[in-house]
């Protein structure tokens, strides 16, 4: 299987616009399937469909340069270490969102629940954040994990991870 970055092409008379292979920042894993459904011609589908350019939980988007600063330049400045010392990890618990806030213990002590509040902090300066920073808060979607961040076969630490789907006992949740 491998992960395609689709690109659209729109060329519709009714469309007031034409798209030429336009990436959406999304990718997604190719399958070969026949389906019961009215289009069973169709045998080529995607699954698995995740961005590395922006995160999607609880029905909201937070982008990728918002995530960028965040991790990259706010948290650091405010609680020490570098930018390779924190990390998003997108997780799925019995088909349930959650994001795990990774950071390197070599940060050293910090206070969880300030860091959390930094977080929706600076989530809700930016207006089009505001609602997902409730969500997130109230639904409990983001927890801190003390440990390295995961790094990519070529050693990068990237801002945002996906982690493989694994399920909790309902005892775990929150």
């Amino acid at each position: 299987m491998r992960r395609p970055s689709p690109h659209f092409t729109t060329l519709l008379a009714t469309s007031p616009k034409i798209l030429l292979n336009v990436e959406s920042g999304d990718y997604g894993e190719l399958a070969t399937r026949r389906c019961s459904c009215p289009l069973s011609l169709l045998t080529t589908h995607v699954r698995g469909v995740r961005s590395y350019e922006k995160l999607t939980s609880e029905g909201n988007t937070f982008l990728g340069g918002d995530l960028l600063t965040l991790l990259e330049q706010a948290l650091p400045q405010r609680f020490g270490g570098s930018p390779a010392d924190y990390q998003l990890v997108e997780e799925e618990h019995d088909g349930v969102p959650a994001l795990a806030l990774v950071v390197d213990p070599s940060v050293g002590a910090l206070d969880e629940r300030e860091l959390l509040a930094a977080v929706y902090s600076y989530m809700r300066a930016k207006r089009r954040n505001r609602l997902m920073a409730d969500f997130w808060r109230e639904a409990e979607t983001v927890r801190v994990v003390r440990r390295q961040p995961e790094m990519t076969d070529a050693g990068k630490i990237l801002p945002l991870h996906r982690a493989p789907q694994q399920s909790r006992p309902p005892s775990a949740r929150r």
